[in-house]
């Protein structure tokens, strides 16, 4: 079923990251007009309620940091035990912060790759059990900065170039299970 271009969605789970606003809370809204039942995942949970507020079918709110393996283990599960599991996942949440790399706080430098990278994967880690489970979709939000160099964007360009390596990588491994990864 997965890159089947006909998949209907209707009744189905989907769980997007950085949902609080932007392109998260857009996809939510966009799959929740589909059918789907829309999980939130984020920092902000009264922002992430806002959003929930403006879905048309059943939504569920998770306060995490796509960062932490625990917590997004135990979202996952808390997913799988409300709604069931999920036949999308978008992996949405990212940060961008500028500056010249020499002076750049190392902090925030590692936390943009932390954000956009590592949660990444530990988002695909948590949802891939549901996700073979239906035969679904993981969708990697990445960035043109992946395939390019912008001058003040170090940890950006670098943290979305992986992020791009990433979803490739992890497409090749996961295809004999019906997994698609985009």
């Amino acid at each position: 079923m997965a890159g089947s271009g006909s998949w209907k969605l209707d009744g189905r789970v989907a769980v997007v990251t950085g949902a609080a606003r932007g392109l998260g809370a857009g996809l939510a809204r966009r799959l929740s007009d589909r059918g789907m039942s829309v999980v939130l995942l984020g920092r902000e949970a009264s922002t992430l309620e806002s959003v929930a507020e403006t879905l048309h079918t059943p939504t569920h709110v998770v306060e995490v940091d796509v960062t932490d393996d625990v917590a997004m283990g135990f979202a996952a599960e808390n997913v799988q035990r409300r709604l069931g599991a999920p036949s999308v996942v978008i992996a949405n949440a990212g940060v961008a912060e500028g500056g010249p790399f020499e002076t750049s706080d190392p902090r925030t430098w590692r936390r943009v790759v932390e954000v956009n990278l590592v949660g990444s994967a530990v988002t695909a880690r948590s949802f891939l059990p549901g996700l073979r489970a239906t035969r679904g979709y993981f969708l990697q939000v990445a960035s043109t900065a992946a395939f390019g160099s912008a001058p003040m964007m170090s940890a950006y360009c670098a943290s979305k170039a992986g992020a791009e390596a990433f979803a490739r990588s992890l497409r090749a491994e996961v295809a004999h299970l019906g997994v698609g990864v985009g």
